[in-house]
């Protein structure tokens, strides 16, 4: 389910053992235009809708955080680097599904990470998604979800950058 973090995320995952997790951070981009359009009750709405779609395409071990005022904050166990393309797939899917209940101009922006490029430390993992979503940020596309991926931190190892 989705929960509000009393603790940071990095905190949280980095006291935990989670095998081949993946870290995915989400911004609803441009949600202050939004809201400046459309009001403050329709955003809380969108965010909402945005929350109950991550629920219905979340696996039952996943697990979910309202982080700020538009983020989310996702830990995917058994997800990994292999994952990622998947990843692409489901998070279009969750905005595919706020779209259709009402919002048709939501759009987001992720920041992807696994364990496994930072020496499997899940809290540097939860940095590198949220450094991924702002360089995500300023590449965002209209009407699609972008997934950053960025250089990995393993010395000798190549990234590779999508926008």
């Amino acid at each position: 389910g989705l929960a509000r973090s009393g603790q940071s995320i990095a905190t949280r995952v980095a006291d935990r053992e989670i095998d081949n997790l993946a870290v995915a951070v989400v911004e609803i981009d441009n949600f202050k235009g939004f809201v400046d359009r459309r009001g403050l009750a329709m955003g809380d709405a969108l965010l909402q809708s945005y929350a109950r779609s991550l629920r219905q395409t979340m696996r039952q071990e996943d697990e979910a955080y309202r982080i700020g005022n538009q983020q989310f904050a996702i830990l995917l166990p058994g997800r990994g680097e292999g994952a990622f393309d998947l990843l692409r797939v489901r998070f279009s899917d969750v905005l595919s599904l706020t779209r259709r209940a009402g919002f048709p101009e939501a759009n987001a922006v992720v920041g992807i990470a696994a364990q496994s490029e930072v020496y499997n430390d899940g809290g540097k993992a939860v940095d590198l998604a949220g450094d991924r979503l702002k360089v995500g940020r300023s590449g965002v596309r209209r009407n699609r979800t972008e997934i950053a991926k960025g250089e990995s931190t393993k010395p000798d190892a190549g990234g590779n950058s999508e926008t």
